[in-house]
């Protein structure tokens, strides 16, 4: 019999102590704290702008999706509609 293994996780520590803050020494540290910060909005408001561009997208896919779903049924109403009249102008020839 084998051992059970345990997760790779099991023997690290949380993330949160696995990953070192900067050191920031002196008056400097309110500044790149504000320049990281500053830099997180930016990224946050990209990926707003990404999102709603995607979102965009998507309801433009769906509705050419819709439209062209209709074409679709249109084509396969007509063929019905042809086959059934040659059958028809076959039998009434019969």
């Amino acid at each position: 019999m084998t051992k059970p293994r345990q997760p790779r996780s099991a023997g690290l520590p949380p993330p949160a102590a696995r990953i070192p803050a900067p050191k920031v020494v002196g008056r400097s540290a309110p500044k790149a704290l504000e320049g990281a910060v500053e830099r997180l909005e930016a990224s946050a408001q990209d990926l707003k702008r990404e999102r709603d561009q995607l979102a965009a997208q998507l309801a433009e896919a769906r509705a050419e999706i819709e439209r062209l779903e209709a074409a679709r049924q249109e084509a396969v109403n007509r063929i019905d509609w042809v086959i059934d009249s040659l059958n028809t102008a076959l039998r009434e020839k019969s």
